[in-house]
């Protein structure tokens, strides 16, 4: 590697050396790309970022910070990057639940909302678009009160995820999708963006990039014989969830068996 630097430093100094005895300006060349330039600063926070970005649709708030004074967040799918044995995958307690946080952005949210376009709500329940879609039809279907997020959910909390299903297969099929193009699931800490429960809504097929940001993880048949739930993924649909909870574990981004339950 040094004998290339060198043999390429010699070769900028014949050059230089030729350009300066010949009185004829030679043609300029066209500029390289900031990203191959030779002076191109080192890779910096937005760099990343950005990278983030154009990779999964998301940006972590560890590069990005929300706007100020904002009734929403800069980013509708920031991820919200945390310890994947903490937050969430304890008891859920008061300061995991509560009726609604002053300092979350879906709570409150109501048909009356700024902001949101709403297309269902209920006493429990309530259905907007997502502002960011990943597909023809993406909504978002949140309770109203405060949970947050999908690792802290309980056996309990099977009936609440029961009603949430039947309530966006039904709304999406309101909105002309019939229940084999549905896909409905929640993205799993440290890959998810608001802190209160949001089960994604999608009409099927999806792009490129969502197929892989909405990837579940769904055993084979066989591997569920096997007592295998889910493989490792950031995204996990709906009915997995309500497995899981049953069997009495907790979600989380790696592989989950029935049979750990028994140990």
């Amino acid at each position: 590697m040094t004998a290339f630097v060198i043999s390429l430093a010699l070769r900028s100094v014949k050059r230089r050396k030729r350009q300066g005895e010949d009185s004829t300006p030679l043609p300029t060349s066209q500029p390289l790309s900031p990203s191959f330039s030779s002076r191109s600063p080192a890779p910096t926070v937005s760099n990343l970022a950005s990278l983030l970005s154009s990779c999964f649709g998301v940006v972590s708030p560890l590069f990005a910070s929300e706007r100020k004074g904002s009734s929403r967040p800069d980013d509708s799918h920031q991820f919200r990057v945390v310890d994947e044995d903490g937050d969430g995958s304890s008891a859920r307690g008061a300061a995991n639940e509560a009726a609604a946080r002053p300092d979350c952005v879906f709570c409150g949210v109501t048909n009356n909302s700024p902001g949101f376009r709403v297309v269902h709500e209920d006493e429990e329940l309530v259905v907007f678009h997502d502002r960011s879609p990943a597909s023809q039809v993406h909504l978002l279907l949140i309770p109203k009160r405060h949970i947050d997020n999908v690792k802290t959910l309980l056996p309990e909390d099977t009936a609440l995820l029961q009603r949430m299903r039947k309530t966006g297969q039904e709304v999406l099929e309101g909105v002309g999708v019939p229940l084999a193009e549905q896909r409905l699931g929640f993205h799993i800490p440290p890959f998810y963006s608001v802190n209160h429960l949001h089960l994604h809504l999608l009409s099927l097929p999806l792009p490129f990039r969502g197929s892989l940001k909405y990837r579940p993880a769904v055993p084979s048949e066989a591997e569920r014989r096997s007592g295998k739930l889910k493989g490792f993924s950031w995204f996990v649909e709906v009915d997995q969830v309500i497995d899981i909870l049953r069997t009495g574990q907790k979600v989380k981004v790696a592989s989950v068996r029935a049979t750990q339950a028994a140990a």
